[in-house]
């Protein structure tokens, strides 16, 4: 069962990441990367781009946990500008409800 949990928690957090990453290919121009592309891609620092991160990890956790709920997620997100959003979600201890941190 702990086993197909983690697997969940995994797969979930490889979506997501993949998901952020198609978003982005699709708002840029198909060329290589040039600084020009890197100053007009969006940001993790942005609270809309935090807020859709946010979401998507809650929903996936909700769709992926059926009856017994993912315990806890982490995940981090880098984006070309060297910024970063690590973020915990849900229970490092279910029982005590202590709270997963990043």
């Amino acid at each position: 069962m702990q086993r197909i949990t983690l697997s969940v928690i995994v797969c979930s957090a490889l979506i997501i990441l993949i998901s952020f990453t198609h978003v982005s290919a699709a708002e840029t121009s198909p060329s290589a990367p040039t600084p020009e592309l890197a100053q007009a891609a969006p940001s993790v620092t942005s609270p809309s781009v935090q807020s859709a991160i946010v979401e998507t990890v809650e929903n996936d956790r909700k769709r992926f946990g059926g009856k017994t709920p993912i315990p806890a997620t982490l995940i981090g997100v880098w984006d070309s500008k060297g910024h970063s959003f690590i973020r915990g979600f849900g229970c490092a201890d279910l029982e005590k409800k202590v709270p997963i941190t990043s």
